[in-house]
């Protein structure tokens, strides 16, 4: 049986592209790129870190918030978090501390939700509370 894979083939699928955001009314707006799974994993590994059982096994714990800054990190194409002028300004020297500082927490919070967005999550859970809602 002969198996159609035109559906399968990408220039039938929506590319995802860079997106504008404004996260502040006092700075320029964000420019975010779409995450890839492959790169998504790499995130999520280093986002592990080792710790002890119980009974003194080795195990690695999910760490949240390392992930939700590596993320936001990966997903920020401007500004350049990288840039040590703007570094310097805030008086940091690593990306994820240049974008706690340029933020206030709602701030933060808000990039990360658009970052979610952009890359699907929590689409079905928007739909849900639609559906319940009707």
């Amino acid at each position: 049986m002969a198996e159609n894979l035109q559906g399968f083939m990408r220039k039938n699928r929506a590319t995802k592209t860079n997106v504008n955001y404004k996260v502040s009314d006092d700075l320029d707006e964000f420019v975010l790129k779409p995450i890839k799974p492959k790169e998504n994993d790499v995130l999520v590994n280093e986002s592990m870190e080792a710790s002890m059982d119980s009974e003194g096994n080795s195990i690695r714990i999910f760490n949240e918030a390392a992930y939700r800054e590596t993320l936001i990190v990966a997903s920020v194409v401007s500004p350049n978090t990288l840039n040590a002028g703007l570094q310097d300004f805030y008086g940091v020297s690593e990306p994820g501390d240049l974008i706690n500082e340029m933020l206030t927490i709602s701030e933060y919070r808000n990039l990360f939700d658009k970052i979610q967005e952009i890359n699907g999550f929590g689409a079905n859970l928007k739909k849900a509370v639609k559906e319940a809602k009707n």
